[in-house]
């Protein structure tokens, strides 16, 4: 009689047990590691929106000229100023960041200048253009250094991390 080599009923749980545990632990992995590229992503996604921020601004303060800072509620500032910076039309030059109560910084390009005191003249000119430039924001504060033309901008995100994005520029 000769005897069958084979796998006892014991000893094919403990595989399959083992093989589970195995799946497991590298199921968990790679949902980690899922979550990670998932928060790295946002990171620098959040990262070249602020680099593009940075940009935009830089652009408009190298071709500018006759810089305003307005002081409006909530301690935040409007910029207004004339540059040659222009997206969508080159015949309008005046370009204007305000913080809207929606907590959201537009960028108004237009025909015609800013004035605190027409305000309500300006924004409701139809020749203008206006770009969202960042959603949720907190505070736009513009500042001056004194005796020299030297322009902190600073933009503090409303949302958890209450991320800074700081601009420091110095014009001609």
């Amino acid at each position: 009689m000769k005897l069958k080599k084979s796998f006892t009923l014991i000893e094919i749980i403990v595989s399959i047990s083992l093989f589970s545990i195995i799946i497991i632990f590298l199921y968990s992995t790679l949902n980690i590691t899922q979550k990670s590229n998932n928060f790295f992503k946002t990171q620098l996604n959040s990262s070249i929106k602020d680099k593009n921020i940075k940009l935009l601004i830089f652009q408009d303060f190298v071709n500018s000229s006759d810089i305003k800072i307005y002081p409006s509620k909530n301690k935040n500032n409007i910029l207004a100023f004339e540059t040659t910076n222009t997206y969508h039309n080159s015949f309008f030059t005046n370009i204007t960041y305000i913080l809207t109560k929606q907590n959201n910084l537009v960028r108004i390009e237009s025909n015609i200048k800013y004035d605190k005191k027409n305000q309500q003249k300006y924004l409701d000119n139809e020749n203008k253009y206006i770009d969202v430039i960042k959603t949720d924001v907190k505070n736009f504060r513009v500042y001056k250094h004194k005796n020299k033309n030297i322009y902190t901008i600073e933009i503090i995100s409303n949302n958890k991390t209450k991320k800074r994005v700081i601009i420091t520029l110095n014009t001609v």
